[in-house]
């Protein structure tokens, strides 16, 4: 039969969890004093990594055996065998996503016993250990927010926390597995086999795995983070409606300008905070967009904010600037320069193998070809070098708002009544399939031309259309 964890995640009431998780005093000063992380600490993590891909073939092979002989009972053996695919899965993305510089982003422990390790793996296994190794997600938070005032988590430790808790899991399953292999080939017939360990290690955690994919990360980030808590107090009350892809933009460039000042992602959160609040006093003359976050994070004011934590981009980063500043006149320096070149070599080669006069239908016929296929091969590059800029979008998942409110209009000629037919179901579908109240849906339309301003048949056509659409209106 297949085992699998199907149970949901139980929750528990957060004064349980407060007691729960506030009963080790030690782990906050431990976890307080931490210390820049660096690539050392990916060693360990990757070594155990390989040496558990290495053994899932051997093991799967014991515990087949073990499996098909009567006498070694125990249900790990099961929940091992069947839950094998997510381990394999589980393992793959490990080696992938825990690589040595995402790990040297993360700020590692300074005291005993975990000298040296990185503070959101030994949180989680602290977190896993109250659980009682099946994971739950209210200790988790508790945990993390008890950290906010004394030593917040930085925004690389808070996507860390699903792999961490996956890797202390797969590390207590392959332990488990190996030593109760390794002590039932101990055991003689005499002495028999059965196993008689009351924690099932192997099941609890292999629940958790289950538990941790089916966990909302994006729910838990953004309420355990402290700079979407201090972005959220846009002046222009905008971040809180967008969509989540935009906000991580604004938390991932607050974690980008943290790694190259001498600030924390709070402090350049703050900054970005007031550089809003002072734009927003002076909207007269600054204009609206200033007094919003996102216009000195990913608009045109992250110049301003990179004063102000003292940034100074690197060579290659001003380089990139300057072309994007001096852009038109790169382009079409570079468009003149290629041209030019595609249009001097036939013409080079004619003169050499004729003389001026052989040249000239030459030079004629190569000058629009080589405009052409020098524009074609110079915005191929730019696709190539430059990526594309996405824009920032507002979250309307839950309805638009009253002040977004906004019309949809299809734009048609109209030649004939059977087009407004067709012009006013397609219409109704698109109002059918969009029961938004703020939103509005219309035809913009025009007649063929004429020799006359108006005729007869456009006034039909008119009078037709007008009926069709007060005859949606009253549906």
């Amino acid at each position: 039969m297949m085992t699998t964890e199907t149970d949901r995640v139980g929750e528990i009431s957060p004064k349980a969890t407060d007691t729960q998780a506030s009963c080790h005093p030690d782990f906050q000063s431990q976890w307080a004093a931490i210390s820049p992380g660096d690539r050392a600490a990916h060693s360990d993590i990757a070594r155990n990594l390989g040496r558990f891909t290495k053994q899932l073939d051997r093991t799967h092979e014991d515990l087949l055996a073990l499996r098909n002989n009567p006498a070694a009972a125990g249900p790990w053996i099961d929940w091992y065998i069947d839950n094998e695919y997510l381990i394999r899965r589980v393992l793959q993305r490990l080696r992938r996503d825990l690589s040595a510089s995402f790990v040297a982003h993360l700020p590692r422990l300074i005291s005993a016993p975990a000298a040296g390790v990185p503070r959101v793996q030994d949180m989680a296994r602290v977190v896993l250990d109250l659980s009682e190794l099946k994971f739950d997600q209210n200790v988790l938070e508790v945990l993390v927010l008890e950290l906010r005032d004394s030593a917040p988590l930085n925004t690389a430790e808070l996507w860390a926390f699903p792999l961490f808790l996956q890797y202390q899991a797969m590390k207590l399953i392959q332990e488990e597995v190996h030593r109760r292999i390794n002590d039932l080939k101990a055991r003689t017939e005499q002495e028999g086999m059965v196993d008689t360990d009351r924690r099932d290690v192997v099941a609890d955690c292999i629940q958790s795995l289950h538990r941790l994919q089916r966990t909302n990360w994006q729910n838990f980030f953004e309420r355990t983070s402290q700079v979407e808590l201090l972005l959220g107090l846009d002046p222009a009350g905008a971040y809180k409606q967008m969509d989540f892809a935009t906000r991580d933009r604004y938390r991932t460039r607050v974690e980008q300008l943290a790694r190259r000042s001498q600030l924390d992602e709070l402090a350049v959160a703050r900054c970005a905070l007031e550089l809003a609040n002072d734009a927003q006093e002076n909207e007269a003359s600054n204009g609206a967009s200033t007094g919003h976050v996102g216009y000195f994070l990913i608009g045109d004011g992250y110049r301003i904010l990179e004063e102000k934590v003292a940034i100074k981009p690197p060579v290659t980063t001003r380089l990139r600037r300057w072309a994007v500043d001096h852009r038109l006149k790169l382009y079409f320096s570079a468009l003149t320069l290629l041209t030019t070149v595609l249009f001097a070599l036939p013409t080079l080669y004619s003169l050499h193998t004729g003389n001026l006069f052989k040249a000239i239908p030459v030079m004629l016929v190569v000058i629009v070809p080589a405009l052409i296929l020098a524009s074609v091969l110079i915005n191929w590059q730019i696709t190539l070098w430059i990526p594309p800029r996405v824009l920032p979008k507002m979250d309307f998942s839950r309805g638009i708002p009253s002040d977004h409110r906004t019309a949809v209009c299809m734009a048609l000629l109209i030649g004939q009544e059977s087009d407004i037919q067709n012009s006013l179901e397609q219409l109704e579908k698109h109002y059918l399939a969009n029961p938004d109240h703020q939103l509005r849906f219309g035809i913009l339309t025009g007649l063929f031309d004429a020799p006359e301003a108006t005729t007869q048949k456009d006034q039909r056509l008119l009078t037709c259309l007008d009926a069709g659409i007060a005859d949606l209106n009253k549906r």
